[in-house]
This record gives C-alpha cells, structure tokens and sequence, in this order.
C-alpha cells in the first residue's frame, strides 16, 4: 500500500519535471512545489526543531555530555548562549523570510494570493 502510493507519488513528481500541462499546487508546477516545500519550510524548521531541542529543552547537563564538555566550562557557556540567544532567533527569522519569498513567488506565478500581499500591477 506504502509502496504504491511512493509509485505514484514519484510518477506524479517525474510528469510534472517534464510536461508543461502536470499538476499545480498553489499555481505551481508539482515539482517546484516541492522543491520550495523541502528547501524553504522543511529543513530551515528541521534546523530550528533541533535548536530549540538543544538550547531550551535537553538539561544542560545532557547537552554537555553529548558534546563532551563540562557544564561549567567557558566553552560550554558560550555555545550554549550562542544556540539559545542567537542561532534561534536567526534561523526563526530565516525560515519567516524565506516563506514571505515563498508567498512573492506564489504572486508572480499569479497564485491565490495574488490579492493580498501581491502588489496591483
């Protein structure tokens, strides 16, 4: 069952590469879709997933023991502050940027939000 829905999952995705007439999603074709959908959502929140896992949510005693690094360390203080006070807001900031790019994008290809943050042309 699992099989034949990644059999035609990956049809689906090869027509869409090759036909101009394949299937759209959001005014895109299929495989740009996805291309946006792994490169600009997924893995920026992947990113800030593990982030917020390691600088809020593991003790600070288990992320040391990890990486192997004592708690009290100056080296352990600063990449600990640097996940939790930097690197999260950042990627946070990214992944807003890049769906705001998403939605530019959609606009240009005359998408559904063509009338919302689009400009009038």
């Amino acid at each position: 069952m699992v099989l034949s829905g990644l059999g035609v999952f990956a049809a689906v995705l090869a027509h869409s590469m090759v036909a101009d007439d394949g299937v759209t999603v959001l005014g895109m074709p299929w495989f740009t879709f996805m291309q946006f959908a792994v490169s600009v959502v997924l893995l920026p929140l992947s990113l800030l997933f593990v982030l917020v896992l390691m600088g809020y949510v593991l003790p600070r005693e288990h992320l040391a023991a990890g990486i192997g690094l004592a708690v009290g360390g100056v080296y352990f203080q600063a990449l600990y502050r640097w996940i939790r006070y930097v690197l999260v807001p950042l990627i946070f900031l990214i992944l807003v940027y890049s769906l705001l790019g998403l939605l530019q994008y959609m606009c240009f290809l005359g998408g559904p939000y063509s009338g919302s943050i689009c400009p009038v042309s």
